[in-house]
């Protein structure tokens, strides 16, 4: 079976590359049954990587990416400003990336697409290893390639928030082990997106919780997390359908503040403000509606005698907090129409620490093949990608400004292109 899988890679890395990356990784399952470190399997997922990075680097720049690649091609002739339009840590990587490609806009998009994916690996990996779960690896990668796809193009549209996802990844994988690792990385990310601030502020808040273990209101409210979160988010969303004109004043109110400051994002800000307040967001959208669903696993109770180590438990448990703030983020902004889907795929980016929940859940043991359930939900989202949403893109009229707003790879005709004509782009 894994023989006749790994042949099959072969004709899919030539001819459908856009496909190569979630089916290698899926072949990659089988190939690392054991304990042990399988080169093959690390070949499949590495492989997958490259693959992954040069068809993200072929999108038709729309929207946010042209706005990096004009700041990319003045990125040279610019100083370092705090008040500029990005945070410091990018501009300083973009500066670098400037001089290494000699202002090489496909190499740009290509080194960063190839960073963001290693970082992430390698994140995702330390993770599990973390929590002695070597075998789940390759499954997240499988089910990751799968649901991000990168004929979606995704970590080049937002890509200061996937740089800064990434290395908070890799800065999460050292998180009670390397506190200098830790803190360094994590302040790397920020400077490069303050998005990432919540998170690492959470995470931080973990090493703060000894000092309220003795307050019994404190552990009350605690052991009542879970409930107090689910009221709050559905309160936030049944106002913001049905009661629009309650909520929305007081949510626009408080970004005002923000909007009017003039400090970094103000801008951004004013127009989330001056945009349709009537248009909410669509809850028709898979991505969104899985990214809630993904989410909800953070809410359910984890077995505690399935864990071999006290200290994996509250590692797990720390990561949880992400999840649980998440989605009170996304119903607290859905007044702002395209606000909580930006927030969305961000966040959406963090779903592998979500099915490494899966092993612990409660529910766990009554599902006791979760594995296979985690490989056909790959597998259905890889068939539905190739199936329907690639030949749609295929189809489109892209001279239609609607339709320029969707990220695009290989001119849009992702399916068109072989493993030969891919790599001759960038000669």
């Amino acid at each position: 079976m894994k023989e006749l899988l790994f042949i099959i890679c072969i004709p899919i890395l030539y001819f459908y590359p856009v496909l190569y990356p979630s089916i290698a990784s899926f072949t990659a399952i089988f190939f690392a049954e054991s304990k042990q470190f399988n080169y093959l399997s690390a070949f499949l997922v590495f492989s997958g990587i490259i693959i992954s990075s040069l068809i993200a680097a072929t999108i038709i720049p729309t929207s946010d990416t042209l706005v990096y690649l004009e700041s990319f091609k003045n990125a040279v002739s610019s100083s370092i400003d705090f008040n500029a339009q990005f945070e410091p840590g990018y501009q300083i990587y973009e500066y670098l990336l400037n001089i290494l490609t000699g202002n090489n806009e496909k190499l740009f998009l290509l080194l960063t697409s190839l960073i963001f994916n290693i970082l992430s690996i390698i994140g995702i990996s330390r993770i599990c290893m973390n929590l002695i779960q070597p075998n789940m690896f390759y499954i997240v990668i499988s089910v990751y390639f799968s649901l991000v796809q990168p004929a979606m193009g995704l970590s080049l549209f937002l890509l200061r928030s996937s740089l800064s996802l990434a290395i908070m990844l890799v800065s999460i994988s050292f998180f009670k082990q390397k506190k200098i690792v830790f803190y360094g990385l994590g302040i790397i990310s920020i400077s490069i997106h303050y998005g990432s601030i919540p998170i690492f502020c959470i995470l931080i808040f973990q090493d703060f919780w000894m000092l309220f273990r003795q307050n019994k209101i404190f552990l009350k409210l605690l052991s009542r997390a879970r409930e107090i979160t689910i009221i709050i988010c559905l309160s936030c969303f049944l106002l913001t359908i049905f009661t629009p004109n309650l909520i929305t004043p007081i949510l626009f109110n408080l970004i005002g503040i923000f909007a009017n400051s003039g400090l970094l994002g103000s801008n951004k800000a004013q127009w989330f403000i001056n945009s349709d307040i009537n248009i909410f967001i669509d809850f028709s959208s898979p991505l969104f509606l899985l990214q809630i669903g993904l989410s909800i696993l953070c809410f359910l109770k984890l077995s505690k005698d399935l864990f071999l180590d006290v200290n994996q438990y509250k590692y797990l448990t720390s990561l949880r907090f992400i999840g649980i703030a998440q989605i009170l983020t996304i119903m607290l902004t859905l007044p702002f129409s395209v606000l909580p889907l930006r927030l969305g795929l961000f966040y959406f980016l963090y779903f592998p620490l979500w099915l490494i929940n899966i092993p612990f859940l409660s529910i766990s043991k009554k599902i006791n093949n979760y594995r296979k359930y985690l490989i056909l939900f790959a597998m259905f989202f890889t068939l539905y990608l190739t199936l329907n949403i690639i030949p749609k893109k295929q189809t489109q009229d892209y001279s239609d400004s609607k339709v320029n707003a969707d990220m695009v790879v290989l001119q849009g005709k992702p399916l068109d292109y072989n493993l030969i004509q891919l790599i001759e782009y960038f000669l």
